[in-house]
C-alpha cells in the first residue's frame, strides 16, 4: 500500500476541503482548532502516543475530517511561526545596519555591531526555514509529531489517515538510508516530497542543507574554536535570506491556492516584509538582487 500523501494535487485536496467546509463548517471556525488539537492529542494518547507504542496504525477519528482539519491548522500556526522567525532576523540586521544604527536606534551594547550577529541570524533564519517546510508538508497531508520516545509522521494516505514512525516511514517509502536526528530526517522528507509529490511548493533542497550545515558551523562548531573569524560579517546572512523568504512565500501561495489565509498564517505580516526587503538592502548599501526572490504568490 502506498504511504505516499493523497491527494497529491493541490486542486484536489482544494475539492476535498471545499467538501469538508459544507459538511463540517464549525470545525473551521476561527477558534475551532484549540478544541480540534485537544481532541487529536486524546484520540492519539487512546492509541498510546506517549508511550512509545501504539495500538495500530491506522485512525478512524470522529469527526472524519478530523486530521484534515488539523493539518491545515498546524500548517497555518508553521508558516506563521516561520515568518516571526524571518522577522526577528530583519529586524535586527535591520537595526543595527551601518545606515540606522547611529542615527536612529540607540543600542544598549554599544560596543558591539552587525558584524557579530551571524551566530544569531542563522541559527534563527534557519529555524525559519524548517518551521516553512513543516508547513509545506502538513499543507500535503503530512503531520510531525514526536513523543518522549518516538517521531512520527501523521499521513493522509489514499486509504485514510495512518500513523507511522518516521524512520521506518522514510526508508519504506522514499528508499533512504536513514539520518541521525530530526532535522535531517525533515529534510529527507522535502526531499522525498519534492521528488514524489507533483505539487508539493518549490523548496530548494540542496541550499537548505547549505544552509543546515552553515548552521552548524555559526552554532555549534564556532565553541570549539578560539577565534569568532569564522561568523564574523554578515554577508552570508544575505547569501540565504532569499532561500527563507522563498520559500515561505512558496508555503503561503500552496495555503492560499487549497485552503485560503486565515489570520493567524501570518500572509499579511509577511506581504509587508517582502515589500520592505529593498529596506533592509539599502541600510547596509545593497542593490537588491531582485531576481532571487519571487513574486508574492497569494
Amino acid at each position: 500500500m502506498s504511504t505516499l500523501p493523497y491527494p497529491e494535487r493541490a486542486a484536489e485536496i482544494r475539492r476535498l476541503f471545499k467538501y469538508l467546509l459544507k459538511k463540517h463548517e464549525k470545525l473551521f471556525d476561527y477558534n475551532a482548532r484549540y478544541d480540534i488539537e485537544e481532541t487529536v492529542q486524546s484520540y492519539l494518547k487512546e492509541l498510546g502516543f506517549g508511550t512509545g507504542r501504539l495500538s495500530k496504525s491506522k485512525l478512524h477519528p470522529n469527526p472524519i475530517a478530523l486530521f484534515d482539519i488539523y493539518s491545515m491548522a498546524r500548517a497555518c500556526n508553521q508558516v506563521n511561526e516561520a515568518c516571526n522567525k524571518l522577522w526577528a532576523t530583519m529586524e535586527l540586521a535591520y537595526a543595527t545596519s551601518p545606515k540606522i544604527r547611529y542615527r536612529k536606534y540607540d543600542p544598549i551594547g554599544e560596543s558591539f555591531d552587525s558584524a557579530f550577529l551571524l551566530g544569531s541570524l542563522i541559527p534563527t533564519l534557519y529555524y525559519s526555514q524548517l518551521s516553512a517546510i513543516l508547513a509545506c508538508l502538513s499543507t500535503f497531508g503530512c503531520i510531525s509529531l514526536r513523543d518522549a520516545y518516538l517521531a512520527y509522521n501523521v499521513v493522509r494516505t489514499k486509504k485514510g489517515w495512518r500513523i507511522l514512525e518516521r524512520k521506518k516511514y522514510i526508508k519504506d517509502t522514499f528508499g533512504f538510508d536513514l539520518s541521525v536526528g530530526w532535522h535531517s530526517q525533515l529534510i529527507q522528507l522535502l526531499r522525498g516530497f519534492k521528488e514524489a509529490v507533483s505539487d508539493f511548493p518549490a523548496v530548494n533542497h540542496s541550499d537548505t542543507v547549505k544552509l543546515r550545515e552553515l548552521r552548524d558551523i555559526t552554532h555549534y562548531e564556532i565553541l570549539s574554536d578560539v577565534s569568532a573569524a569564522k561568523v564574523a560579517g554578515i554577508e552570508r546572512y544575505f547569501e540565504f535570506l532569499p532561500l527563507v523568504v522563498n520559500t515561505i512565500n512558496s508555503s503561503l501561495g500552496s495555503l492560499s491556492r487549497i485552503f485560503g489565509l486565515p489570520a493567524y498564517s501570518g500572509a499579511e505580516r509577511f506581504r509587508e516584509l517582502h515589500d520592505n526587503l529593498s529596506l533592509l538592502y539599502r541600510s547596509y548599501k545593497k542593490k537588491m538582487p531582485k531576481q532571487s526572490f519571487n513574486k508574492v504568490e497569494f
